[in-house]
């Protein structure tokens, strides 16, 4: 009986382990042209309860990891509300790929692009991130699917909170459609010549 009950226990962990939240690190090649897509929402209205007692939230910032396989000039991300552009911000490339995004009242006085950011304080923000690069590709990696939001509490430091990201995806750059050949080009306009011939003559008869 007693081993019964242990190995019920066992199960039982095991299942809860996997019922627990797991940190996500996705890795996937992405070169110049391709967009990573990623959306994310407020789990909260504002800001959450007991978090930015002292003001609204002013400061957005998400991190990711690139490890370049061909040299990498600059990265850019877009930051939108639904399908309203609110930012772009456009860095050049370095192994960690940072970009912030404040709003025009913060005193933080770092590389950020400034924004309204209403949305976000009133929980309304349907996000979306849209992160390429410039040239060359890379193996991108995200180690969590958290992104930092909050206050900035002092020139160069905030205080942070963490948001969950609704989906991640590499969309492929779509390759322009290929140019018709000089002897196809040839073939055709022959072929519509020898019709229209065809019918003249029918005409004619």
């Amino acid at each position: 009986m007693a081993r019964v009950t242990k190995r019920g226990a066992i199960v039982g962990l095991c299942c809860l382990f996997l019922l627990l939240p797991q940190a996500r690190a996705d890795a996937e090649t992405i070169t110049a042209g391709d967009v990573l897509r990623l959306t994310f929402d407020m789990s909260f209205p504002g800001a959450p309860p007991d978090h930015f007692a002292f003001g609204s939230l002013d400061y957005f910032q998400f991190d990711i990891f690139v490890t370049p396989l061909e040299p990498i000039g600059s990265f850019t991300t877009q930051l939108f509300n639904g399908d309203q552009l609110l930012g772009t911000y456009t860095s050049p490339f370095a192994t960690l790929a940072m970009t912030r995004f404040i709003s025009p009242t913060s005193i933080y006085v770092g590389p950020a692009t400034i924004v309204d950011f209403t949305a976000f304080n009133n929980g309304t923000i349907d996000g979306r991130l849209e992160f390429t690069i410039s040239s060359g590709s890379g193996t991108l990696i995200r180690t969590s699917d958290e992104l930092s939001i909050g206050r900035a509490i002092a020139p160069l430091v905030g205080s942070t909170a963490n948001m969950l990201t609704s989906s991640f995806t590499v969309v492929p750059a779509q390759a322009p459609a290929p140019l018709p050949e000089p002897a196809t080009i040839f073939l055709t306009g022959s072929g519509l010549a020898t019709i229209a011939a065809v019918r003249r003559r029918r005409r004619a008869g």
